[in-house]
């Protein structure tokens, strides 16, 4: 599982850039909450269950579940804007 910050990917090239980075593997972005998705989190669906469960322009923050142990933990992955009065909503 990992999460890739400051991407810079736009929306409509998503899928072809993590297609050929990351065969296989399932992946989620903030697509919906700004231009260009800034925060992605990825992971290889045989190993990792993740509900996202909050996403902004500045984070997602999820459930994952490791399958083999069925242990869960809380992750969050952020990346506030460089403006403070931007990152006050974070």
């Amino acid at each position: 599982m990992k999460g890739l910050l400051e991407t810079k990917v736009k929306s409509k090239n998503v899928t072809k850039v993590s297609n050929n980075l990351y065969q296989g593997w399932k992946w989620y972005t903030n697509t919906l909450h700004t231009e260009k998705d800034r925060i992605w989190v990825i992971r290889r669906s045989n190993k990792f269950a993740v509900t996202v469960e909050a996403a902004t322009s500045q984070m997602i923050h999820c459930v994952v579940i490791h399958l083999n142990t069925q242990k869960h933990f809380h992750l969050t992955f952020v990346f506030g804007f460089n403006k403070h009065e931007l990152r006050r909503a974070l």
